[in-house]
C-alpha cells in the first residue's frame, strides 16, 4: 500500500485539487494522511467533506518547519511506500499505477513534474520541472555539483529505507533543505533510485513564491555537512562554483542585481550544468531584469 503524506497549512482553497488528484487514481491500494498545522480556515471542513475512509486528518500544532509535519505523516503511515505530496500539487491520475511497477526492485523512486504557473504571463519558456538519473558512483558529487534532481512532490520511498534513516532532519538551519539531505541519507544508505522520465503531476508555483535569502545560510549548512564525503579538488571547486550560482540566483531573485551578478561570474565555468543559466543571469542582471 502507499502512504500518501500531505503537510497543510491554510490551503483550503488549493486541497480538494490534491485530493482529488489522489481519489481519481487508477491504482486504488493507498491512504492518505493530511497533517494539518492549526490552520485557521475550513481546511478541516474540506477534508471532512469527503466523507473518505482511506482519508486520515492529524491535526498538529507545528513550530518546527515542514519536515515536523512530515515526520508526523510517517509515523502515523501503515503503507509499506510513502510517497510525499505538497498541498497545492496534485498529481496525473496514473502516477501510483506507473510507480508500482518499479516497487520491487527499486527503494526511490521520481520523476518529473509539469510547471503550474498561478501568473500565466511567467515561466512561458519553462514548462517542466525536469528529474535526472544520479549514478551510484560519486553521487556526492553529482548532488553538489548538478543540483538536487528529486522534486518532492514525486517521491516514493520505501519503508524498509525509512526504518534506516529514521524521519527528516527538524533542524530549523536546514529548513527547505531537508528533503534535499533525506535523500542524500537514503542514497548513502544505499537506496536504489529510479528515475521516470516522464512528468507524472503539477508543480504549482504560487504568485507567493520567492526564494528567502536565508536559503543562502541553509543550503551551505547542507554543503557543509557533506563536504567531507568529496575529496576530488576537481569536484570541490565545481561544487564551490554551483553554490555560487545558487546565491546568485536568490540574489537576482530579490532584487540585488549587483550582489547576483558578483556570484554568476564567480559561478562561471563551462562544466557546470547552469554555465547557460548564469550568462543570462548576467544579461539580466546588467538589464536590471528581475527573475
Amino acid at each position: 500500500m502507499f502512504s500518501i503524506i500531505v503537510p497543510t497549512y491554510n490551503h483550503a482553497h488549493l486541497l480538494p485539487r490534491c485530493i482529488e488528484s489522489i481519489i481519481n487514481q487508477t491504482y486504488d491500494n493507498w491512504e492518505l494522511i493530511i497533517v494539518n498545522n492549526a490552520s485557521s480556515d475550513n481546511t478541516i471542513e474540506v477534508i471532512e467533506g469527503y466523507h473518505n475512509p482511506k482519508i486520515k486528518c492529524v491535526n498538529f500544532n507545528n513550530d518546527e518547519g515542514i519536515a515536523a509535519s512530515r515526520n508526523v505523516g510517517i509515523k502515523v503511515a501503515k503503507g509499506d511506500y510513502i510517497c510525499f505530496l505538497d498541498s497545492d500539487d496534485w498529481w496525473k491520475t496514473n502516477k501510483l499505477e506507473i510507480c508500482n511497477e518499479y516497487i520491487n526492485q527499486y527503494d526511490l523512486i521520481y520523476h518529473d513534474l509539469d510547471i503550474v504557473n498561478a501568473n500565466s504571463s511567467k515561466d512561458k519558456f519553462r514548462k517542466r520541472l525536469y528529474s535526472r538519473d544520479i549514478p551510484k558512483e560519486n553521487f556526492f558529487e553529482d548532488l553538489f555539483i548538478n543540483g538536487n534532481p528529486i522534486k518532492n512532490s514525486s517521491v516514493v520511498l520505501s519503508r524498509r529505507i525509512i526504518d534506516k534513516i529514521g524521519f527528516l532532519d527538524q533542524n530549523l538551519d536546514l529548513m527547505a533543505v531537508e528533503d534535499f539531505d533525506y535523500w542524500i541519507r537514503a542514497i548513502k544508505e544505499g537506496a536504489k533510485t529510479k528515475y521516470i522520465a516522464q512528468s507524472l503531476g503539477y508543480y504549482w508555483k504560487g504568485s507567493n513564491t520567492s526564494y528567502k535569502m536565508i536559503q543562502i545560510q541553509r543550503y551551505e549548512n547542507l554543503l557543509n555537512k557533506y563536504k567531507g564525503e568529496i575529496t576530488s579538488k576537481k569536484s570541490i571547486k565545481l561544487v564551490n562554483k554551483m553554490f555560487c550560482f545558487h546565491k546568485g540566483r536568490i540574489y537576482h531573485t530579490n532584487g540585488f542585481f549587483s550582489k547576483a551578478l558578483q556570484q554568476y561570474i564567480k559561478s562561471l565555468d563551462i562544466r557546470t550544468v547552469k554555465f547557460k543559466f548564469a550568462l543570462l543571469g548576467i544579461l539580466c542582471c546588467l538589464l536590471r531584469i528581475k527573475i
